[in-house]
């Protein structure tokens, strides 16, 4: 029992950390990637109709954001 309790955590853990963060990442860039950008274009649009002035700031914040997104699942 401790033997086979310990192959199979052993195991099962790696494959399943493996695959998970596979198809967490993948997953998860793709819906992020999608949903950020559907959210930011929404709500800048909706920001740039009513406040002009600060524009430029909330294109370089959403910017960033995509950029830090992209680079931190990508690693």
């Amino acid at each position: 029992m401790k033997k086979l309790t310990h192959i199979t955590m052993k195991k099962l853990t790696h494959i399943t950390m493996k695959k998970l963060t596979d198809i967490t990442m993948n997953k998860l860039t793709h819906i992020t990637m999608k949903k950020l950008t559907h959210i930011t274009m929404n709500s800048s649009s909706f920001y740039f109709l009513h406040s002009k002035g600060k524009r430029d700031s909330v294109a370089g914040i959403f910017t960033k954001i995509e950029y830090l997104m992209v680079n931190s699942w990508k690693e």
